[in-house]
């Protein structure tokens, strides 16, 4: 029996999880943590990108926006 030396990892394999674990992250901040408070909250959602959620919250008392502006951190 041999022993197999142990293989590098390939830079560009870690690279493409790397960014695909940032851009799932991103969007379950956004999407399930923002949107999903407002959903919840009864406020409508207006926008959603890979960076910000907004929704219209004009009805909702302070304290129910601060749920929604809390909840990208709560999924974190």
């Amino acid at each position: 029996m041999t022993a197999e030396t142990p293989r590098r990892p390939d830079a560009l394999t870690i690279a493409a999880i790397a960014l695909t674990a940032y851009a799932i992250c991103a969007f379950a901040h956004e999407a399930l943590g923002h949107g999903g408070a407002c959903v919840l909250l009864g406020c409508r959602p207006q926008l959603l990108t890979s960076m910000s959620f907004d929704g219209n919250a004009s009805l909702l008392p302070h304290s129910a926006t601060r749920i929604v502006a809390a909840g990208g951190s709560i999924v974190n």
